[in-house]
């Protein structure tokens, strides 16, 4: 296994640099507001939802924050243990470590610290998508009676960016676990076919949510521009990009 360079300073400030990055990932992948009712949705009836039954996201999504949680309570245990080395501490090391060795390498490697930083960053785009939508800002597609159009904040920016929020976060959750010098790469690695088929089913939910997020860009864009007319065209021409500045 290859290691990139570290940073120089001591793997203790990864703790709380990763609690930081979880909570704000965990907080901004959990439902702000409450499905909405069935004739809020009505006016995207006739538009195929590319995203998954919300009864199987919602659930998944639970499933997937217990596991950014697990992963930050284990890499800090991981640390802990190697930084101050007691018999405890080895006993820790064996339960939570497939190659206890390993430890003496969970450090702040670019790629890691690359991670936590796209989460961090995620987190704060999305979240500020909810604090502009406020009430309206629902997971499923809808349009509440007396909504009007948000066009401040991210919005300002692209039309569609709790969706980059979302992509951004993923990416970082996917370095930040799977990338070297993390407890997942350094302690349990993938000499185990079930460590091959957990990061499997992670990469494809986190490569795959984003992009059926993204798949609704048409169908939002068509709803608004019916149900704002002229507010949504100049709004479209002032802001021309969907997702990313410049480039779409």
């Amino acid at each position: 296994m290859m290691w990139l360079p570290t940073i120089a300073f001591s793997p203790l400030v990864k703790i709380p640099f990763l609690f930081s990055g979880t909570y704000l990932a965990v907080t901004a992948q959990s439902p702000p507001n409450p499905p909405p009712k069935p004739e809020e949705s009505k006016k995207f009836d006739g538009h195929k939802d590319t995203m998954v039954p919300p009864v199987i996201m919602r659930n998944g999504v639970k499933i997937q924050n217990a596991i950014y949680w697990f992963n930050f309570l284990c890499e800090a245990s991981v640390i802990i243990a190697t930084q101050h080395p007691t018999p405890l501490s080895s006993s820790i090391l064996s339960a939570i470590s497939l190659h206890p060795s390993g430890a003496e390498h969970v450090s702040a490697t670019p790629i890691w610290l690359t991670g936590c930083t796209l989460m961090h960053l995620g987190s704060f785009i999305r979240l500020s998508c909810y604090r502009a939508l406020g009430k309206n800002f629902t997971w499923e597609l809808s349009v509440k009676q007396g909504q009007t159009l948000v066009t401040s904040g991210p919005y300002a920016v692209v039309r569609h960016p709790s969706y980059v929020g979302a992509l951004t976060i993923y990416t970082g959750v996917l370095l930040t676990i799977f990338g070297s010098g993390s407890w997942f790469s350094e302690c349990i690695g993938w000499d185990t076919l079930a460590s091959k088929l957990f990061t499997g089913v992670c990469a494809s939910w986190a490569l795959g949510i984003p992009m059926m997020l993204m798949g609704r860009v048409n169908q939002e864009d068509d709803v608004l521009r019916r149900e704002f007319g002229e507010k949504w065209e100049a709004y479209a021409e002032r802001v021309p990009y969907r997702l990313f500045p410049y480039i779409y």
